[in-house]
């Protein structure tokens, strides 16, 4: 790791402090008193007169060598990293304010982009937002990415802000809001975008055999594959099934279970599995569409 210092790059060891230069070490004194101080000044004469006949020879030019430790500190497999927020431009949660959550592009999929397992380790989103009106109950959140998965995890704990600060989301009742927070220590719910094979173990007992998400207790876990690729319900609008998993899953935090269509060509219920299928029922990614309860 390294560290900025009087505008010169040094490396720090893994305990934090920064290598010594060779010229701060305190043995370094030319002269000392005592019976081997004229042998040793001696020495210091005649390394001084090859010194200056190099510099002589080489044009008076000299570079000075600064030695700094290459071992890597050691990080514990199961401690989350933390990444630094990407420089991507994306919409803040400021900029939504309890509008409707502006147009975008459809995300970019690559194949094989999602690992069937990863590692069980994640990176935390430090990032935090704030709802955009006022609830009778605030519940706050934190977001936190597999290691190995395709996914910025400060892009995602945005979206997740914005599509909750939305008025066609839960907070149209005014019963309940959702703020993000940077650390789990003040968060209620904690999100986790996670392999198949980790979203299964964080699920359990419920079985989302690799292809479903959950959320059980204060856990909220998004399957990566289905955050990624979406579902076939969908077809290519990754944009809104996100939204749709977003709001499905948040809505169980609030004690809504699942429902079935109320009949072909209908508005889907946000709580429909929309993932399995639509029943008959018009795709829908929110809870109220038309922006309040109706």
């Amino acid at each position: 790791m390294s560290r900025v210092r009087g505008g010169e790059r040094v490396s720090i060891h893994a305990d934090g402090s920064a290598p010594r230069r060779a010229w701060e070490s305190a043995n370094l004194h030319p002269f000392q008193s005592g019976r081997w101080a004229w042998p040793r000044l001696s020495v210091a004469l005649a390394a001084a007169a090859v010194t200056v006949l190099g510099l002589v020879g080489t044009g008076a030019r000299a570079a000075v060598t600064v030695f700094a430790d290459g071992g890597q500190p050691r990080v514990p497999v199961a401690a989350p990293v933390i990444t630094s927020p990407s420089p991507t431009p994306t919409p803040t949660t400021k900029k939504v304010s309890g509008k409707q959550a502006p147009k975008q592009r459809q995300p970019t999929i690559a194949k094989h982009q999602v690992p069937e397992s990863g590692p069980g380790t994640f990176v935390s989103a430090r990032i935090s937002g704030r709802p955009t009106a006022r609830a009778a109950t605030v519940l706050r959140f934190d977001v936190r990415r597999e290691n190995g998965v395709a996914v910025e995890a400060e892009a995602a704990a945005r979206t997740m802000q914005s599509v909750l600060n939305d008025r066609r989301s839960w907070r149209a009742t005014r019963k309940a809001a959702f703020q993000l927070v940077s650390t789990a220590e003040h968060a209620d719910l904690h999100v986790y975008i996670a392999t198949p094979d980790t979203t299964d173990r964080l699920c359990a007992p419920l079985l989302t055999r690799g292809k479903l998400s959950c959320q059980v207790g204060n856990r909220v876990v998004l399957n990566a594959k289905r955050w990624v690729f979406g579902a076939e319900t969908y077809g290519n609008d990754i944009i809104n099934y996100r939204r749709y998993l977003i709001n499905h899953e948040f809505g169980h935090t609030l004690g809504y279970q699942h429902t079935d269509c109320a009949g072909k060509g209908k508005t889907a219920d946000i709580m429909i599995q929309q993932t399995k299928g639509l029943g008959g029922c018009k795709a829908n990614p929110w809870p109220y569409p038309k922006g309040q309860p109706s």
